[in-house]
C-alpha cells in the first residue's frame, strides 16, 4: 500500500512469478510450473477488493520466458514453443513452434509491433505482436543466445544480442544484416543499448570480467571506450544527448556512472558504506534515476536510494529471491 506496508501475501505453492503488471485496479502474474504435472497459470488479483480473482491455467511446460504488450501476454517454453494469450477473454490465441530448442530470451521493439525471441541454439527470429506471423529470421550465432537489447527510440528498427561465448552482434531489422565482434571471455549476461542507438553495454557473468562501454556507429567497427568493474549486476542508460549517462550498480552496492563527456568511470561508494557491507545477488534501478530494488545475499529485500545514500530492507525474511 502507499504507507509501505504489505496489503495482502498469496501463494502458489511450486510455482514461480514470471511476469507482473498493474493493469487498471488488477494486478496480473504469470506464474511457471516446473514440470509437466504442474500446470503454468495466469492470475488476476483485484486490488480494490483484496481479493484473488480469475484464475487462467497455461497448460505448458515450463516457461522460460514471458513478456507483456498492451493486451497480450507472450509466453515461451522450454521446447522452443511460443504462446499468445488474451488475458481480457481467458483464451490461449495461439501457439507455434518458434525455434528447436530452448527459448532463453523475449524481447518487445520499442513500437511494440513485433517481439525477438532467442534460443539455446543460437536462433533469433522476429514476430508480430498481434497475429504472431514471422517477420524474419537472424542468423550468425555459432552458440545460444543469453541476452537480448533494444533502444528506447520507436522509431529506431535495431537490437543487440549477446551469447554464450560472449559474442555481441549487433542487427539491422530492416533487412537482417548484423556486424558483430567478441565483447567478452564468459557469457553476456546483460546488454543496454543507449535511447539513440549510438552506445551500446555489456555486461558478462562473472565478478572477474569487466563490463564494457562501446560506441555504435553504422558501418563502422563498434569501438570499445571505456571498461567497468566486474561484479555488475543491472546497467541503465538514462537522459539524451548531452545529458546521457549510462547509470550501473555492483552487486556490492558500488554505484558506477560514465559519461560520453567525461571518458571515464566514476564510482560512488557511499551506498555501499550505507549498506553495511550487505552485497546483492540482483538489483534493479528505478526509472526515476534515483532509486534501487535489490535483493541481498542475505534473502532481504532493500530499497536504496542512491541520491540521499540511505538503505532500507522493507522485507527482513531470508528467503526473498528476487524482486522487480
Amino acid at each position: 500500500s502507499q504507507d509501505g506496508r504489505v496489503r495482502q501475501t498469496f501463494e502458489r505453492r511450486e510455482k514461480a512469478p514470471l511476469a507482473i503488471r498493474v493493469l487498471g485496479d488488477y494486478l496480473q502474474v504469470a506464474f511457471s510450473g516446473y514440470n509437466n504435472r504442474i500446470h503454468s497459470e495466469l492470475l488476476t488479483w483485484d486490488l480494490n477488493a483484496d481479493i484473488l480473482g480469475d484464475l487462467i491455467s497455461l497448460p505448458d511446460e515450463e516457461i522460460t520466458n514471458s513478456l507483456w504488450t498492451d493486451n497480450r501476454l507472450v509466453t515461451a517454453n522450454q521446447s522452443g514453443e511460443v504462446s499468445m494469450w488474451d488475458p481480457s477473454k481467458r483464451t490461449l490465441m495461439l501457439k507455434f513452434n518458434a525455434h528447436q530448442d530452448r527459448i532463453s530470451a523475449l524481447q518487445l521493439s520499442p513500437n511494440q509491433e513485433s517481439f525477438i525471441t532467442a534460443a539455446a541454439d543460437g536462433g533469433l527470429s522476429r514476430w508480430s505482436t498481434n497475429e504472431g506471423k514471422p517477420l524474419a529470421r537472424y542468423e550468425g550465432h555459432k552458440s545460444g543466445v543469453s541476452s537480448l537489447a533494444t533502444p528506447s527510440n520507436p522509431t529506431l528498427d535495431i537490437f543487440a544480442s549477446g551469447d554464450q561465448s560472449g559474442e555481441v552482434w549487433l542487427w539491422s531489422g530492416r533487412d537482417g544484416t548484423g556486424q558483430h565482434w567478441q565483447a567478452a571471455r564468459a557469457r553476456i549476461r546483460h546488454l543496454s543499448l543507449s535511447p539513440q542507438a549510438n552506445y551500446l553495454a555489456t555486461v558478462p557473468a562473472g565478478s572477474r570480467e569487466l563490463a564494457t562501454i562501446w560506441k555504435i556507429q553504422p558501418g563502422k567497427a563498434a569501438q570499445k571506450l571505456a571498461t567497468l568493474p566486474g561484479g555488475l549486476c543491472d546497467a541503465h542508460w538514462r537522459g539524451q544527448g548531452s545529458e546521457l549517462s549510462l547509470l550501473s550498480v555492483a552487486c556490492d552496492g558500488t554505484i558506477i556512472t560514465w559519461t560520453p563527456r567525461g571518458g571515464r568511470p566514476q564510482q560512488n561508494i557511499a551506498l555501499k558504506q550505507a549498506l553495511g557491507g550487505v552485497a546483492f545477488k540482483t538489483a534493479t534501478l528505478h526509472r526515476d534515476d534515483q532509486h534501487l530494488l535489490g535483493v541481498s545475499t542475505r534473502g532481504q529485500a532493500i530499497i536504496a536510494d542512491y541520491k540521499a545514500q540511505t538503505a532500507t530492507p522493507i522485507i527482513s525474511s531470508t528467503s526473498v529471491s528476487t524482486a522487480h
